[in-house]
Order: structure tokens, then C-alpha cells, then sequence
């Protein structure tokens, strides 16, 4: 599919020189490493334990929010009975 696309200069000489190496189109080398980063960021958003529970972090936003630790949480259900 073609499309237009505007690359920070750096990128774009990396890609180019990436494709060169690899005798490969530009295309080609491009939709690689996008892949591949999409990939890998979906793999990193949900980590999955051995059980294969997903484990999800808090946003920034939550985890600024969140004003007390565990032992003021144990501190008050133990106060409550």
C-alpha cells in the first residue's frame, strides 16, 4: 500500500541504511520495525504471570493519588475489628 509519510532525518537515514544492508526495500524495512515495536509495547502492557494472570501497573495519574502504603491499609482493617 502507498502512502505518504513524513521521518525525522535520523530515522529515515537509519531505515535507509538498514535497507541496504538487508538488500531489502525501504517499505519493507519500515513496516518490519513497526511491527516489531507494536509487538513488543503489547507485550510489555499486559506481562503475564506464570499462572497467565495479566498484572496491570497503575497510571502515573493512579499511582500519584495513591497517598498510603500497605502498612497504613493493615493498620486500619486491623482498627476496624
Amino acid at each position: 500500500m502507498r502512502t505518504t509519510l513524513n521521518f525525522d532525518p535520523r530515522a529515515l537515514s537509519a531505515a535507509k541504511a538498514l535497507a541496504a544492508a538487508r538488500e531489502a526495500s525501504l517499505g519493507e524495512v519500515v513496516s518490519e520495525l513497526v511491527l516489531e515495536a507494536v509487538a513488543r509495547r503489547e507485550k510489555r502492557a499486559t506481562p503475564a504471570t506464570s499462572s497467565g494472570f495479566p498484572i496491570f501497573a497503575p497510571s502515573a495519574k493512579a499511582a500519584r493519588q495513591h497517598r498510603f502504603g500497605l502498612a497504613e491499609v493493615e493498620a486500619g482493617l486491623l482498627d476496624e475489628h
